[in-house]
């Protein structure tokens, strides 16, 4: 498989891992307790869709070698 396609598909893992591990230190914190019902059920929808497609990538990644 192509270095640059396999690269950039490990990238965006990454990212996603960070900005995955950073909604949960929010919801850990202090603020989302406070927040409106149906924010925090976006939120918790949110992260739950950022999961599945970390998994998905995860996946990909785990084909290329």
């Amino acid at each position: 498989m192509d270095e640059h396609f396999t690269t950039m598909v490990i990238d965006e893992r990454d990212e996603l891992a960070k900005r995955v591990d950073r909604l949960v230190l929010f919801r850990e914190g202090t603020v989302y307790p406070s927040l409106p019902d149906g924010e925090r059920k976006r939120i918790d929808l949110q992260e739950r869709y950022m999961l599945g497609y970390l998994g998905t990538l995860n996946d990909r990644i785990s084909e290329f070698w």
